[in-house]
């Protein structure tokens, strides 16, 4: 909605963006050791609703959305939240793979939530697309994702974080196209032409391919 109120500032949809980013500071915002955190919802996980609270979910992190917010509400915490999310990130890097848990408790110190499979998988695989999208695919960001998908023969796994044993693939296309992406941005290597088509499979994997395509064009269009 904050793009869209850009293309076509007459119509409805500043007011949406802005009722949008009110809610979020307003309900989902958390305080941590970190700064502020976007809690995944408005109860259940902050400090005072479970023993390991709070717990965050780091691909709650959507950047580009935080510097459209920030362009569309200036003065509001945006810039913090981009940099808390950099500062988790940085310090969940779990296990030898050193990667975050798609669960992440924040007392302590940050650790796979308790509740939740210690795993790098179906959320926390969008992490190094939003950040390359937003433009911050700075090598020192994307370095555990890279090595993990260094080699492109390779599909990106579900892996349990404690001990780097893969839980499942994950082979669908979108998946596979996050990996490119972040070797795209790492190397330069070009995203394969088997990725960047219009044909759909699952309804989640295909949103995440049709993500990378616009990050992409966006970003890197000499990728592909």
């Amino acid at each position: 909605m904050a793009e869209a109120c850009e293309r076509w500032p007459d119509g409805p949809y500043k007011i949406a963006a802005l009722q949008l980013a009110n809610a979020i500071l307003q309900v989902d915002l958390g305080n941590t050791a970190f700064g502020p955190a976007l809690l995944p919802a408005a109860k259940g996980f902050a400090a005072d609703a479970r023993p390991d609270g709070p717990v965050v979910n780091l691909s709650y992190w959507v950047y580009p959305a935080l510097w459209r917010f920030q362009s569309l509400a200036p003065g509001r915490p945006w810039g913090a939240l981009a940099k808390s999310g950099l500062a988790l990130a940085a310090a969940a890097r779990f296990g030898g793979a050193k990667l975050p848990s798609d669960w992440i408790s924040l007392k302590d110190g940050p650790h796979p939530a308790k509740g939740f499979a210690p795993a790098f998988g179906y959320d926390a695989i969008r992490i190094p697309l939003y950040l390359v999208w937003a433009g911050m695919g700075a090598k020192a960001n994307l370095a555990p994702y890279a090595a993990l998908w260094a080699n492109p023969a390779a599909p990106p796994q579900r892996l349990d974080v404690t001990t780097g044993k893969s839980l499942e693939p994950m082979t669908d296309k979108g998946y596979l196209a996050i990996a490119a992406l972040v070797r795209c941005a790492v190397t330069g290597a070009a995203i394969p032409s088997a990725l960047t088509g219009d044909d759909v499979d699952l309804y989640y994997p295909s949103t995440l391919r049709a993500l990378v395509l616009i990050a992409a064009h966006q970003r890197y269009p000499q990728c592909l």
